[in-house]
């Protein structure tokens, strides 16, 4: 799917989908995304009481 596509189905402006892009790369590029944890864990129940 293009950006434009993706403009269009979320009625939202080209512009704000390629601003949230660079937002999301830019994330990506110094390593802040984490991946998701589909175990059912997290890091609350990890914690010690």
């Amino acid at each position: 799917m293009t950006m434009v596509e993706i403009a269009k189905r979320n009625d939202v402006s080209e512009r704000t989908i390629y601003r949230y892009k660079a937002y999301y790369d830019q994330m990506k590029k110094n390593n802040e995304l984490k991946e998701p944890d589909f175990t059912g864990e997290n890091e609350f129940m990890n914690k010690e009481k």
